[in-house]
């Protein structure tokens, strides 16, 4: 673990203790016999020094110098209750306690011992009291996310926040694996298995007491990527208005899709936005092709695939009645070769209508004939009120096309009325 600067504990001195808590506490201790005479050595070494700490949440770290003593070998370390915590070595100068409540105070106690396991009694020792924190705050995000590519790696960059309290980064890879980094790291090196799709990567800065800031995402892919293509291209022909809707590419870095039209020019349709309009000329039963390539905010533009959309007519097979004298023709416009000519009032049959580049022609016959005339021309035909009650169940008055003076028994100018 990576830790800040220690700062001064808040309470050092000398203590007297508890005998009968000490006496009680079982305390390993190496005990080694080494007199050098024949008078033994019951002195204990003396007291540590320049102890400094840093609280967490739940935590301690300590630091420490041990005493000059020459036969100096560890310090004993006992709570507030006078429980045996743990044994530090001489070659140690720290010691990290977890597990602690937050917002608490503690009181630890250090006595020093000897390599003949003579130990500083309940009048010697050092001890200090200090309280854990209550750190909700998180730290700040890191700054300046970035990625480039480096041979057959992504290498990933960033600048860490300032706060004190800052530990470290916990970083999620594109494959999903999750890297920590505690000693101030500010770029990691990652091989990615391929470069033809988007490498989303996040961080998250994490301070000591293991509050952590929001994630910061970054999505990256390679220059050269082009984005993936548009799908589900839909089409609807409202009187030659050809209205196409679509799905665009979803990535972060597509900027609009270039479709070319069956006319031969283009059209964007910028990003946010997935349908646009046709409007140029078309007829029934033709196929016609428009072009999609998606591109991104680099330029780089996708292979592109086409989409054939053919108009069709609407069938029916209606009575109708000429409106007026109309010519029925070989094709479904003005200039069409002439069929037969029939009169106004004529009942005709209608087959389908749609045609013409706005769809404003219908396709008749009439006797043995066939062609096209315009649907203006043509009005609807019910043979009784029994048959147009079920368009129109409440009959229809004079200026409705469906009127038919027949109809109107008492001649009220209204047909068919219930």
């Amino acid at each position: 673990m990576k830790w800040t600067k220690p700062f001064l504990a808040g309470i050092i001195a000398l203590s007297a203790f508890s005998t009968t808590a000490h006496a009680e506490t079982t305390k390993p201790v190496n005990t080694v016999a080494t007199a050098t005479s024949e008078e033994v050595d019951t002195t204990p070494p003396g007291d540590v020094k320049d102890l400094t700490y840093t609280v967490y949440n739940d935590a301690i770290y300590i630091e420490f110098v041990g005493p000059d003593d020459p036969d100096y070998k560890g310090i004993a370390v006992y709570d507030q209750n006078g429980k045996w915590i743990e044994d530090v070595d001489k070659e140690d100068s720290w010691f990290y306690l977890d597990g602690l409540k937050r917002n608490t105070n503690y009181t630890l106690y250090f006595y020093t011992y000897d390599v003949n396991g003579n130990e500083q009694d309940d009048e010697h020792g050092v001890y200090f009291e200090f309280k854990t924190d209550n750190d909700l705050t998180p730290p700040k995000q890191p700054t300046k996310f970035t990625a480039k590519r480096v041979g057959n790696n992504i290498v990933y960059s960033w600048i860490n926040p300032t706060d004190k309290d800052f530990y470290g980064i916990v970083l999620t890879l594109p494959n999903k694996r999750v890297v920590t980094l505690e000693d101030g790291e500010k770029s990691y090196t990652y091989k990615s298995a391929n470069f033809t799709t988007v490498q989303t990567a996040s961080l998250v800065a994490e301070d000591e007491n293991g509050n952590k800031a929001k994630a910061v995402v970054l999505n990256w892919d390679d220059p050269k990527r082009a984005p993936i293509e548009a799908k589900n291209v839909t089409y609807k022909d409202v009187n030659g208005v050809i209205t196409v809707n679509f799905t665009p590419a979803n990535e972060y870095d597509y900027s609009y899709t270039l479709v070319t039209l069956p006319n031969g020019k283009t059209t964007k349709v910028l990003k946010g936005k997935n349908s646009f309009t046709y409007n140029g000329t078309t007829v029934v039963g033709k196929p016609y092709s428009f072009t999609f390539k998606s591109v991104d905010t680099l330029g780089n533009k996708s292979k592109g695939f086409k989409s054939t959309f053919t108009p069709k007519a609407i069938t029916f097979n209606l009575t109708m009645r000429t409106r007026s004298t109309v010519t029925l023709r070989t094709t479904a416009s003005a200039t069409g070769t002439k069929v037969v000519t029939v009169a106004s009032g004529k009942n005709v049959k209608m087959l389908s209508k749609g045609y013409g580049p706005k769809r404003e022609y219908a396709y008749v016959q009439y006797g043995t004939k066939k062609g096209y005339v315009l649907s203006s021309s043509l009005l609807e035909y019910f043979a009784n009120c029994t048959d147009l009650r079920k368009k129109y169940p409440k009959g229809v008055p004079s200026t409705h096309q469906a009127y038919q003076t027949k109809l109107d028994r008492d001649k009220d100018k209204y047909a068919c009325e219930n």
